[in-house]
């Protein structure tokens, strides 16, 4: 559905490049988590699929074709602050991908109210952003991002600034909304536990510049839960994925103890 081929790409005020023949691909409806340590380019990958940024050289691809080429909106991008207008309600938010579509005040409102209730939150369609929890604020901006209709969604750390148990419960949610309404989910995280819980497959950014990414694909089958993490297979896995994040000098009680 989406490939990176040979992608290398240098921001103009670093010194150094930050990707270099970057290479990786991505499935239709696979659920991908990216990791990687902070500043490594994660969140630049978004842009360049976006055409916030430009190659340096190389291409991307969106179903075989050059991403230049393709002229109509495929992707929907949530990033970690929820960026709600402030001064509408939770249905006024949701609504307003169809409202730049132009679609009927009626129809919009339909659909909006049929989202919310999908993602739990019709009781808080009238209510302004300011009245939401911290995971609620998440929730409706998940449903705003659902209502572009796009056929991948870039989540770039939409749940790193929620307390802890906020967390747990809203991928537990995303994983439910998923199985519910399959997209095309590329997830970025700098948080293993998280990918591995949340992702079918965890692609790995290593170094700076990075000139590879690996895949491990999670042997896990969905619903999930927390004590899947638990299992030999996967504490070993995520040995692997610090390691390769740069966290050897762990030692495996450690890993284990991060785990829980």
């Amino acid at each position: 559905m989406l490939e990176f081929r040979d992608v290398s790409f240098k921001y103009k005020e670093d010194d150094e490049i930050l990707f270099k023949n970057l290479s990786f691909f991505i499935e239709q409806n696979e659920f991908v988590a990216i990791v990687g340590a902070s500043g490594c380019g994660k969140s630049t990958i978004f842009r360049l699929i976006n055409g916030l940024e430009g190659l340096q050289s190389g291409e991307i691809f969106w179903r075989g074709r050059k991403l230049a080429e393709v002229d109509h909106l495929f992707n929907a991008f949530m990033p970690q602050n929820d960026l709600l207008l402030p001064w509408r309600t939770t249905l006024k938010n949701v609504e307003m991908p169809l409202e730049l579509e132009s679609i009927s005040k009626a129809e919009r409102r339909r659909r909006a109210l049929e989202l919310l209730e999908t993602v739990g939150l019709a009781e808080w369609a009238n209510v302004l952003p300011r009245e939401l929890s911290g995971g609620m604020r998440q929730r409706v901006s998940f449903a705003r991002t659902l209502m572009t209709g796009a056929d991948m969604l870039l989540l770039d750390e939409p749940f790193s600034a929620l307390d802890y148990l906020t967390r747990l419960q809203l991928q537990d949610w995303l994983v439910e909304q998923y199985l519910i309404q399959p997209r095309t989910i590329i997830f970025v995280t700098h948080d293993v536990d998280e990918a591995l819980y949340l992702a079918k497959r965890v692609l790995i950014m290593e170094g700076r510049p990075v000139q590879g990414i690996s895949s491990v694909d999670v042997p896990l089958t969905y619903p999930r839960i927390r004590a899947d993490l638990l299992k030999p297979e996967l504490v070993n896995l995520k040995k692997q994925l610090l390691n390769k994040l740069g966290s050897s000098t762990r030692s495996e009680s450690e890993v284990v103890n991060h785990i829980v």
